[in-house]
């Protein structure tokens, strides 16, 4: 399922956070190649220093949550490129586990390609533009 119809099937629930001061500061998913088909997205939503994470798949349900760092909402209206074609742009990685997020202002996705090596490369991808703003693999195993 794209974002936009996630958002749609939220739409109650994104209408009635909004009222009670909350805002959507990003949206994330996982899956584990590029060709699978989004299954569930989580909406997270921060406002009066409570956090709420909305699981969107077959139903919906919701979570309180925590945040880190300080949250931006994020305007949706500026998201000109999809999920899909985000992971398109950033091209095939050789992943067993693909983490995508979509968060900022302006809107950027995130994706994280893990492999069995160990290693990450994050690739983000104008939400906006479509053109890739990022690019960087480290080891999870390397010592800081």
């Amino acid at each position: 399922m794209e974002l936009e119809e996630a958002l749609h099937k939220a739409g109650g629930f994104i209408k009635e956070a909004k009222g009670k001061g909350y805002f959507l500061s990003s949206v994330f998913s996982s899956i584990k190649s590029p060709d699978e088909i989004i299954g569930e997205w989580v909406l997270h939503f921060c406002g009066k220093g409570k956090a709420l994470d909305c699981y969107v798949s077959e139903e919906l349900v919701v979570e309180e949550s925590h945040s880190l760092g300080e949250a931006k909402e994020l305007d949706t209206r500026k998201v000109k490129v999809s999920a899909t074609e985000a992971l398109e742009t950033a091209g095939r990685r050789n992943a067993i586990t693909i983490l995508l997020s979509l968060h900022g202002s302006p809107p950027v996705w995130t994706i994280n390609f893990i492999t069995a090596a160990m290693s990450v490369t994050t690739v983000d991808v104008s939400a906006e533009t479509g053109n890739i703003t990022r690019e960087e693999t480290t080891s999870i195993l390397k010592k800081g």
